[in-house]
């Protein structure tokens, strides 16, 4: 199994989906749009995400999981309740 890291401890909104954000470095973790970033929280996907200064933000532990799950076609849903 590949080994997922990532430079920071969390990721946000911007990270992982398609956003207004300008002058992106890197592509968003996941080519979806923001609205199913939150249905994946909303069906227990992702789990609630932690809001510093106002904004959401997810560990990279989780986002990594997630990423290697979809790698290998696993779709079973974590409970994150």
């Amino acid at each position: 199994m590949k080994d997922i890291t990532f430079p920071a401890q969390f990721l946000g909104t911007s990270d992982l989906a398609n956003t207004r954000k300008k002058r992106r470095i890197h592509p968003p973790i996941f080519n979806v749009s923001e609205s199913t970033i939150w249905r994946w929280v909303k069906q227990g996907v992702l789990p609630e995400p932690t809001y510093i200064g106002g904004k959401c933000f997810w560990h990279a532990e989780v986002v990594a999981q997630l990423l290697a799950k979809r790698e290998h076609g696993i779709e079973e849903e974590a409970s994150y309740e």
